[in-house]
């Protein structure tokens, strides 16, 4: 059910002007989404955004809340230390009562160091590899064939969050746009990103700000 651009725009002002009432780091968070950008990223860098990709569908707050914990378990994300990892590992992690314990996730997070470290040395880092891609549908396509645990939502998680043109078409997103009426309970990743697009082209901003905004929006109940 496709909208014109000022009917877009009308939505997006809406959720701003909620947000501003609410949310006292919004400029704050407007600003970060505005500059981002991974061209000065370390594969270390990549491979904590990815991890918290594979986490993604778990309930908000309880990746908050362990996020922490996470980390340090996961060797504050080194490559070089993860992809060392053993099956004694992932016995360990799965009896630590502070991190997430998904043994599908956690063995996802190894096995995804290891395919970062191998692609880092065929493409000569990780940034590389990402810049490879002329279109950026060709690099979601590669990077749900490549890692584990990235899947249609996963991997949009991933790429807003590397500062790249997509929003995270998650069960938030989904819900606030059923609410508005942009689409219907089939609408599939793909139409809900195009949206998504379509709106920060609207109102003349990335889409990264785009997505904090609706996901921010959407947690306060629209």
């Amino acid at each position: 059910m496709p909208k014109s651009k000022e009917s877009l725009k009308k939505i997006y002002t809406k959720a701003v002007e909620r947000l501003r009432a609410s949310e006292p780091n919004m400029e704050e968070k407007m600003k970060y989404y505005r500059e981002l950008d991974c061209k000065d990223w370390s594969n270390n860098d990549f491979f904590d955004v990815m991890a918290r990709a594979v986490f993604t569908g778990i309930r908000d707050k309880t990746i908050e809340k362990r996020w922490p914990a996470i980390t340090e378990v996961f060797s504050k994300f080194n490559v070089n230390k993860v992809v060392k990892y053993t099956e004694k590992d992932v016995q360990r992690l799965m009896k630590n009562q502070e991190v997430i314990k998904h043994e599908g996730r956690i063995r996802a997070t190894i096995s995804n160091a290891r395919k970062m470290e191998d692609i880092a040395k065929q493409y000569g880092s990780f940034l590389n590899y990402v810049d490879s891609f002329q279109k950026s549908d060709d690099l979601v396509s590669d990077l749900q064939e490549q890692f584990d645990y990235i899947g249609e939502v996963n991997v949009y998680e991933f790429l807003t969050q590397i500062g790249k043109p997509f929003i995270k078409p998650d069960r938030q997103i989904r819900k606030v746009f059923l609410k508005l009426g942009l689409i219907n309970e089939k609408a599939t990743p793909e139409e809900i990103v195009q949206i998504g697009k379509d709106m920060a082209k609207a109102v003349n901003e990335k889409p990264a700000v785009v997505d904090w905004v609706l996901w921010t929006y959407g947690k306060l109940g629209a």
